[in-house]
């Protein structure tokens, strides 16, 4: 067992709340696709009501949807909104950046293949929104839904509020494990952890921005974790690989939806939430403009940001939801949760964080 020594430094209380809401369907999201073929179109036709889209989605028969969402989490969203609808949903899981070649791609040779996008890159929706390639999803449609869960512009909706977790190896730790940021640095934890590139996802940019900015830790933080001889890796999935096998104490960091599969598998595993600030991410939905299956997309975002679906959804990805406390398995935000920082943000700090780990 090994048993964390340091001095803890002084440090502000931060405190954020995630407001409770319920969520009305908002059926006039977008305009439908010149490619729906003849499937019934409430929005055009003016006619709004619940059963109209249902109607109209059903008649399309399926959606695809390309998500980054865990195997378990998105089949399980698939199975309930097809049981719910009867309507199939085709799901492409893929990392964000391959959402965004994907997507990307597909639009300029004018040959769209999804319907619905679900990944954590807000600058990736941002962009998409301004060049007209995915539907305004404005807050005010959906009744009590509150702005800071929203991009700007309703360029996506937050579906779920993810918790980053340290995952630690017990047989490597014992029963101790870092409960706070500043844990990570006892002397004892040299040469044990394991840094997802925060390069390579901004989930991961986005965490070490809010702990460069954080009053209490900031730059000499991050230069005393370099310090610590850590192993690069590309992704949090090899890092838990990495952890499970003995080859490093603990990750930093990952999902709680994303760690309990492996240790579901008998991996020697365990995750805690540091503390001090809590940080926080965000997995955003978007509807693509001009779809295949416009109505079947719209009826899947609704569905999703609404009460049945998000807890479904965050029940499977064991993360918080803007709802509220919906139970279930769906977490609760602590009360020092911090509020993810936005792109521009992460962009202009993500340099420095380079830097100050010395990954260059």
């Amino acid at each position: 067992m090994i048993t964390l020594t340091h001095t803890p430094l002084a440090r502000r209380a931060r405190r954020t709340s995630a407001a409770a809401l319920a969520v009305a369907g908002a059926l006039a999201l977008a305009a439908c696709s010149p490619g729906a073929g003849d499937a019934p179109d409430p929005a055009a036709t003016g006619s709004e009501t619940a059963d109209d889209l249902v109607q109209a989605a059903q008649a399309e028969g399926s959606l695809t949807w390309y998500t980054g969402t865990t195997p378990t989490g998105a089949e399980t969203v698939a199975q309930a909104f097809e049981e719910e609808y009867g309507v199939r949903v085709d799901v492409v899981r893929l990392t964000s950046n391959e959402i965004a070649q994907r997507f990307q791609a597909e639009a300029a040779a004018e040959n769209t293949q999804a319907d619905v996008l679900l990944t954590v890159a807000e600058t990736f929706f941002v962009d998409m929104h301004e060049q007209g390639l995915t539907e305004t999803l404005d807050p005010a449609d959906f009744e009590g839904y509150p702005a800071e869960f929203a991009l700007p512009g309703g360029a996506g909706l937050t579906t779920g509020v993810n918790l980053p977790v340290i995952v630690y190896n017990t047989d490597v730790l014992g029963d101790v494990a870092p409960q706070t940021w500043e844990d990570l640095l006892a002397p004892e934890l040299k040469g044990q952890i394991v840094i997802a590139d925060p390069r390579g996802s901004n989930a991961w940019a986005q965490y070490w921005s809010v702990l460069l900015r954080d009053e209490g830790l900031g730059e000499p933080f991050l230069e005393a974790i370099a310090d610590q001889d850590f192993l690069l890796t590309a992704s949090t999935v090899p890092g838990t690989q990495l952890v499970g096998a003995g080859e490093g104490g603990l990750l930093i960091a990952g999902t709680p939806g994303s760690t309990q599969p492996s240790i579901d598998q008998g991996l020697p595993l365990a995750m805690v939430t540091p503390s001090e600030p809590t940080v926080t991410g965000r997995n955003w939905v978007a509807l693509v403009a001009d779809a295949p299956h416009p109505n079947a997309g719209r009826l899947f975002v609704q569905w999703l940001v609404g009460e049945e679906g998000s807890r479904i959804y965050n029940s499977a990805e064991v993360s918080a939801s803007p709802l509220g406390d919906l139970g279930g398995g769906v977490l609760s935000l602590p009360a020092d949760a911090v509020a993810p920082p936005s792109a521009q943000q992460v962009e202009e700090d993500l340099p420095r964080v380079v830097e100050l780990l010395r990954l260059q």
